[in-house]
């Protein structure tokens, strides 16, 4: 599952160590920033669902801090 990261491409990945074993090589050919989990297959998957909720997350406190902060007077 890749993603673009500040120019750089991220993969978040998953499966049998066996599998993994054979496939870091070229996943980490295709990227700098390789995130590998052991588990069942679908698991980089659920892990990229938990950081977009975070991220989400992150991008509503932040708007929500800076609404705050002009409310105040302070600019934003």
């Amino acid at each position: 599952m890749p993603e673009v990261l500040n120019g750089k491409i991220m993969i978040i990945s998953s499966g049998q160590l066996d599998a993994i074993t054979r496939a870091r090589p070229i996943l980490s050919a295709m990227s700098e920033k390789l995130y590998v989990f052991e588990g069942a297959l679908g698991a980089g998957s659920k892990i990229k669902m938990v950081i977009e909720l975070l991220e989400g997350i992150h991008f509503v406190s932040s708007v929500e801090a800076i609404s705050l902060g002009a409310q105040a007077g302070i600019h934003p």
